[in-house]
């Protein structure tokens, strides 16, 4: 299974997880009824406030305050429990599909990665992964900014750190302030995002 298939699945089931958990820890009813509540004494607040009542305005604002507090005690347990199963999520997420340090020295270092090592050459503009072991050539070097492939993943060199990340995914255009190519948590976030949508509308989450 490549990477990016393992990354996509594992975004949409984690987007699933969540949501069950929102269900399971949530009384939708409940919830509904205290963001209703709310609803109902913002608008009342507003309407004092036009109307100058400060009494009116006090008050309602403290009905809407209590209401706030039973949305809370609603949902914190499941934010709670969404919150530890995201956060070993994405420690499990980032330590699998981490960069890789080539430890330059004096502009050689080495690409280490299932279980396979590469050279690596790095001058001013450019860096090199001799991919094939056959010693570097012209077909190795890559200008900074551009990415390298290995068989099923894409590797960026940053020439700062004079590190490689992981880039999940490689988009047919470039997406504003992400890019063109993905790494596991934007990947991450563009899958959820529709995903928790569709199973929250499905399960009746509000």
């Amino acid at each position: 299974m490549s990477v990016l298939i393992e990354v996509l699945l594992i975004s949409a089931l984690l987007a699933i997880v969540i949501v069950v958990i929102t269900r399971v820890f949530t009384d939708p009813k409940k919830l509904k009824d205290a963001k209703q509540e709310m609803a109902f004494f913002k608008d009342k607040v507003n309407a004092a406030q036009k109307e100058g009542n400060t009494e009116e305005v006090k008050r309602n604002t403290n009905m809407m305050m209590t209401a706030s507090k039973k949305q809370f005690k609603y949902s914190m347990k499941s934010t709670m429990v969404s919150m530890v199963v995201v956060l070993i999520a994405f420690y499990l997420l980032g330590t699998t599909y981490q960069g890789v340090d080539p430890k330059i020295i004096d502009s050689l270092g080495n690409f280490s990665y299932g279980g396979e090592t590469f050279g690596v050459k790095v001058d001013n503009s450019s860096y090199s992964i001799d991919f094939n072991n056959d010693g570097f050539d012209e077909s190795d070097s890559h200008k900074f900014g551009e990415a390298a492939k290995y068989k099923d993943t894409i590797w960026g060199f940053d020439s700062n750190s004079k590190t490689f990340t992981l880039l999940i995914a490689e988009s047919p255009v470039n997406i504003p302030f992400i890019g063109r190519y993905l790494t596991w948590f934007w990947l991450y976030i563009l899958v959820t995002i529709p995903i928790t949508f569709i199973f929250r509308k499905l399960l009746g989450v509000d």
